[in-house]
């Protein structure tokens, strides 16, 4: 176990990673990327 600095660093690298993969799908889903 890290202290709580690592724990919370820990935590937000899995949510922003999380979080992106989200973006992507819900981008994929309505089609917002079509310009491209």
């Amino acid at each position: 176990m890290g202290n709580a600095v690592d724990l919370l660093n820990d935590d937000y690298s899995y949510f922003k990673d999380t979080a992106l993969d989200f973006l992507e799908d819900v981008i994929d889903h309505f089609g917002l990327d079509k310009s491209n």
